[in-house]
């Protein structure tokens, strides 16, 4: 369990997510591997690959109509694009939890003001969070429930036969296998579910915390030569790994600016660093995810425009998918903004009061914040609002597409 004060305590909803899929493992406040984490992490993926394994078999062998076409694909893109998102992070969550290390290093170096920033920044991927467990929360029960009342008409017996809410390679209609299977699949998909929930989640909050790190660099570069702060160079250990003592107070030079402007220096080169590991982690997962959300916001866009009766089950699918894409894209765009605010603190800070050479590695540093932090899908597409707005229009597009074909 983590202490209160500790950064994991601040993203204690992704980090639970993320222990009960296997990628990590708290014990007494700090990261450590556990035979318990392998065994998550296998039933996790095995779940997954089930579900995916079935789905994509339905899909292959049984769909006839258009609207089972794409209902089974939908589900495959949702499941497969699943899997591969928590696939890449199990496979590098040695890097992940280095990241964890290094988040939780520099949070012990804040004071209290500068870990609200942070805070502010995470919290509301904590909401989204929220949001998103909803959507596949009330999506998975959706499914559980319609099965107890919408029975599958069998010809030959002339009678309504029970179905599972989900797919099965049995058919599986007499009790006591049928309430067996309908636990058992309940259970499972929940289980997709959570372990969904925590890979799609990893990166905006990788993302949003190096942002709050760069607040708290653009308010420090703001206070440059206020007496009561003096900042040590203690951010830069976690990058570099090498261990600096604060320095006392008796030691600090009788130039406060250069002192300071030296400490935010290596905190921005660490800021930097740090987002190349959250890009070389994520830009695969990101990728899987703005690809797999476009379609299925159009396919199950498809759905609910059709005369299907119990169409409105697609709904919080539609919802999930856009929460998908949104995250992926808005983290990187509060990101992109955050490092570029780094020229605008320096150009409010009393520039002209500082001796030359002052003026000089301030006027390196605007020039460095030109080229912001740059997050991409699969270092192809840079992420932003823009790419948001522009694969809604994807999507929407893609709709049309199919909407005519029908």
């Amino acid at each position: 369990m983590a202490s209160d004060d500790s950064f994991a305590s601040v993203i204690r909803v992704n980090i639970a997510l993320l222990r009960l899929s296997g990628v990590v493992s708290y014990e007494n406040g700090s990261i450590r591997r556990s035979s318990s984490q392998n065994i998550l992490g296998a039933i996790a993926y095995g779940c997954l690959f089930a579900y995916a394994g079935l789905y994509t078999y339905e899909f292959a062998l049984r769909t006839v109509y258009l609207e089972t076409w794409m209902e089974s694909f939908a589900m495959i893109l949702s499941l497969v694009g699943g899997q591969a998102r928590f696939t890449i992070v199990l496979l590098f969550r040695s890097r992940f939890q280095r990241l964890l290390i290094i988040c939780e290093e520099l949070w012990a170096a804040l004071n209290a003001t500068e870990k609200k920033h942070v805070c502010d920044y995470v919290k509301t991927t904590r909401h989204l969070t929220y949001y998103y467990l909803f959507g596949c929360a009330f999506t998975i029960f959706f499914y559980a429930v319609a099965s107890l009342f919408m029975g599958q008409h069998d010809d030959s017996s002339n009678a309504t036969m029970r179905t599972l809410p989900y797919a099965c390679p049995v058919e599986v209609h007499r009790s006591p296998y049928y309430e067996i299977m309908y636990i058992v699949q309940l259970c499972s998909m929940i289980n997709v579910g959570l372990t969904c929930a925590g890979a799609d989640t990893v990166g905006p909050v990788l993302v949003l915390t190096v942002c709050g790190h760069f607040k708290v660099l653009n308010t420090r570069i703001l206070h440059l030569s206020d007496r009561d702060r003096v900042y040590s160079e203690k951010s830069c250990s976690t990058a570099t790994h090498e261990s600096h003592k604060i320095t006392r107070e008796n030691d600090i030079p009788k130039n406060r600016a250069k002192f300071n402007l030296k400490a935010c220096v290596c905190y921005h080169q660490t800021m930097l660093e740090l987002c190349k590991e959250v890009e070389n982690l994520t830009n695969s997962i990101f990728l899987t995810q703005l690809v797999g959300s476009t379609y299925n916001v159009s396919l199950v866009g498809f759905k609910l425009a059709g005369d299907d009766p119990d169409k409105f089950k697609y709904t919080t699918q539609l919802l999930i998918a856009i929460i998908q894409l949104f995250l992926c894209n808005w983290a990187a765009n509060v990101l992109l903004t955050e490092s570029q605010d780094v020229a605008r603190a320096i150009y409010f800070t009393p520039w002209y009061r500082f001796p030359y050479q002052l003026k000089k590695s301030l006027h390196i540093i605007t020039m460095r914040s030109q080229k912001p932090a740059q997050l991409t899908a699969g270092s192809i597409i840079p992420l932003s609002l823009q790419t948001f707005a522009s694969m809604v229009s994807s999507a929407a597009s893609f709709f049309t597409m199919i909407s005519n074909v029908n």
